[in-house]
């Protein structure tokens, strides 16, 4: 087992496949290495160290691996996963969405418990479990759990309601299981490290995801009365960085941007009237 940091330089002996894009960037002959886990005969640490990681996972996924360690991650994904869904259909009403395709309408919703079916004998029909929970129970399946009955998903279901609901932590996990962004399975196990940094420097900071922009970009998040936020799981500053946060400042009329590293040196550098403000996540050794 090869073992190596997030983004350092290593030769693969095999080909990544196209849902782990993410993880594994090629620069020549060589691969740049970014995520958490353990893949084929690689073994990928946390370059901010497993205090860091276990804070991120704990906020933005509810999820606290144990000892700081990869062997536990997977199982303690997964199982706060099953938990959330259990969380998220007590917390749902149901009825037969094939209703309305038949044309009588849609039925009012009734108050009950969506883990057991409800037959409504004035109505001659039976309401089941809403479809999205079917959704989730297809995805509790494929991670070898029982499940009561399941749809199939649609292509990209679990992105939509995640972007609909992105608060709601069971439609991120879904959204992460389904991307591959765990990666699980025979071969091993990655965490899209980044994308959970982003998260939680947004909660850190209480930023807020703007909406669809008119000049197509956006920052990762709006931080008050509209200051745009990147957060950058970066080893260091780059040029285009701070050309890119001056940019989202001009476009949203501020004089301030903010860029997020995990462990940098903090300044601040002046383009025009607009001030970008470099902080770092952690202390610098």
């Amino acid at each position: 087992m090869l073992r190596v940091w997030e983004y350092d330089y290593v030769r693969l002996r095999f080909h990544p496949p196209k849902s782990l894009a993410w993880a594994f960037r090629r620069v020549g002959p060589v691969y740049q290495v970014r995520g958490v886990g353990k893949f084929m005969d690689l073994e990928i640490r946390p370059r901010w160290g497993w205090g860091l990681l276990e804070r991120m996972l704990r906020s933005v996924l509810r999820v606290l691996p144990g000892e700081g360690g990869i062997e536990g991650i997977p199982e303690a994904v997964a199982n706060r996963f099953k938990e959330a869904v259990e969380d998220y259909a007590k917390s749902r009403i149901g009825y037969r969405y094939d209703m309305n395709y038949e044309g009588r309408g849609r039925l009012l919703p009734h108050l009950y418990d969506p883990t057991r079916p409800l037959n409504l004998p004035a109505l001659g029909e039976r309401i089941g479990r809403p479809r999205e929970l079917l959704w989730l129970y297809a995805l509790l399946r494929r991670l070898g759990y029982d499940v009561p009955e399941y749809e199939e998903p649609p292509p990209g279901a679990f992105r939509l309601k995640f972007m609909e609901e992105p608060r709601e932590v069971v439609w991120k996990l879904a959204y992460l299981l389904d991307a591959g962004m765990f990666g699980a399975g025979d071969r091993g196990f990655l965490i899209n490290t980044p994308y959970i940094y982003e998260e939680y420097v947004g909660s850190l900071f209480g930023g807020r995801r703007p909406g669809r922009s008119e000049w197509g970009i956006r920052p990762d998040f709006i931080v008050g009365d509209g200051i745009p936020l990147d957060a950058k799981y970066k080893t260091s500053v780059a040029r285009a960085d701070i050309y890119q946060a001056f940019t989202y400042a001009t476009l949203l009329g501020s004089r301030r941007a903010m860029l997020v590293y995990p462990r940098i040196r903090s300044e601040s550098v002046r383009l025009g009237d607009v001030r970008v403000d470099i902080l770092s996540l952690l202390p610098v050794e």
